[in-house]
């Protein structure tokens, strides 16, 4: 008897099984590939605005809490203010002097809606952060705020500085950040009754 080969292939309908299910499981790996970097570039926008908040708040906050002056405007948009003067080893003199040198911290309107905040001498100030806003899109309303508001009394002890970034990393992934702090300010001359 002769033996037959009895080879064969797959059939249509085998193909066609084996073929969807390759295209389900592709589709269902890229769909969660997409997702993780949607859920990276949030976090990322977020984490971005975050850091930029606080370290303008830190570096804000590291300048008043030495001032000896600080006068807030009348709309809280600029602060001006006044460091002591440092002697030869690097140490604020005793007792506190000014420096001569006149500082601000103000906020201006930018591009794109957006309001930048600069800080440092007069004439010389740097730019510390391009996406300020200057309304709370977290609260109910949308409310404006002051960014720079002083302690009641002819001598401001403290300065409450408030400041919100927006980032956009596209348009569908926008984070805001929400920092404030309370600086006491530490060389305030004695005043005398």
């Amino acid at each position: 008897m002769r033996k037959r080969n009895l080879r064969r292939g797959a059939t249509l309908v085998e193909s066609v099984t084996a073929a969807t299910l390759t295209v389900l499981v592709l589709g269902g790996a890229i769909s969660t590939f997409l997702q993780g970097m949607r859920t990276w570039v949030e976090g990322q926008s977020k984490l971005d605005a975050e850091q930029n908040s606080q370290h303008v708040v830190r570096a804000m906050d590291a300048q008043l809490r030495e001032a000896m002056f600080v006068q807030v405007a009348g709309d809280g948009m600029s602060l001006t203010y006044r460091l002591p003067a440092k002697n030869g080893d690097g140490e604020y003199s005793i007792p506190p002097v000014w420096d001569n040198v006149t500082r601000q911290m103000y906020i201006v309107a930018g591009t794109g809606g957006y309001y930048n905040l600069y800080m440092g001498p007069n004439g010389s100030a740097r730019l510390m952060s391009k996406r300020v806003i200057l309304t709370d899109p977290e609260a109910p309303g949308n409310p404006a705020y002051t960014p720079f508001q002083a302690s009641q009394g002819t001598v401001s002890r403290e300065v409450t500085v408030r400041i919100i970034t927006k980032s956009v990393a596209d348009s569908s992934n926008i984070s805001y950040s929400r920092t404030r702090e309370r600086v006491v300010i530490r060389n305030v001359p004695a005043t005398t009754r």
